[in-house]
């Protein structure tokens, strides 16, 4: 759970201090920009993320940050995340803590992201803060899913412990997507009709070892929405995350809508489906291979 992690915050120390040291002996910019900006996108390599700027400045008096002018992310897969305005500085909160860190504020358009991220060891500090962020020029669902959708996210995902001590961690998400769509489009072989649904909610935490799914609700029963899922339960956290055990209850509804375009999906449902039309699943496993079983209650 924290080999791949842990190794990229190291970076985070060097980036530090290679900035106050250019700051404090005045170095040229340019020099300084490019070593800093070599630090940076070194510690991005592993993730397999890129950064294409258009522009880059420094500034010594603003708690020596970097500001990237229009900068676009490439992800391993080629999608491209299109920023208005990205400022990276160090973590002054996290130093102050025996942490190194580094603080991203992020522009794009009328939402903004803000990241406090750090660690020491196998000790890290992630703290994620989004506003109106919108989904479609952020790709995460194209990245994770291939599916093309469209939607505002705010809310917030926190996280601080030892990797290696599942039991230390602690925090959870308190997210909401507004306005969520989808285009028609194929998705694993499946003709997929396009969704509405007004609004997601991810509501976790991490406490004692555990991630509860406090509030996971997707589309709301007996509305317009044509997708709607609920899911209870929880995952207890091993050190190597695949292998968490899965205790979770998952309903599914679709809207007619999905149905009468998708008329295949209700028999292959049929076993779980319940007396309210909608579809019940347990889910056990792991959370590297969730196993779910037909679980209506009439």
């Amino acid at each position: 759970m924290n080999s791949g992690i842990t190794k990229n915050l190291k970076p985070l120390i060097l980036f530090l201090g290679a900035l106050l040291f250019f700051s404090f002996l005045k170095i040229p910019q340019g020099p300084a920009l490019n070593y800093l900006m070599g630090t940076v996108q070194k510690n991005l390599d592993p993730l397999g993320i890129l950064i294409l700027d258009q522009g880059k400045s420094l500034s010594y008096f603003s708690g020596f940050e970097i500001r990237l002018d229009h900068p676009t992310l490439e992800l391993s897969d080629g999608t491209r995340i299109e920023w208005d305005e990205i400022k990276l500085r160090p973590a002054w909160s996290l130093a102050f803590k025996g942490l190194a860190g580094i603080q991203v504020r992020a522009f794009q358009g009328a939402g903004t992201l803000e990241l406090i991220a750090g660690g020491r060891g196998d000790q890290i500090h992630l703290d994620l803060n989004l506003q109106q962020i919108d989904i479609s020029r952020l790709g995460i669902f194209q990245y994770l899913a291939q599916l093309r959708a469209k939607g505002f996210a705010s809310g917030t995902f926190k996280i601080k412990g030892k990797l290696a001590d599942p039991n230390s961690l602690q925090g959870g998400t308190d997210l909401k997507i507004k306005s969520l769509s989808t285009e028609a489009q194929t998705l694993f072989g499946f003709e997929l009709p396009d969704l509405q649904i007004q609004e997601a909610v991810l509501g976790t935490e991490i406490s004692q070892g555990k991630l509860n799914l406090k509030n996971i609700q997707v589309g709301r029963p007996a509305s317009q929405d044509d997708l709607m899922i609920t899911m209870t339960g929880g995952i207890t956290l091993q050190r190597h995350l695949n292998s968490s055990p899965v205790n979770a209850r998952l309903i599914l509804g679709l809207s007619e809508k999905i149905k009468s375009k998708m008329s295949l999906l209700d028999t292959l449902l049929a076993p779980a489906k319940q007396s309210d039309g909608r579809y019940a699943y347990l889910l056990t496993g792991s959370l590297g291979a969730p196993f779910p079983q037909p679980d209506p209650k009439q």
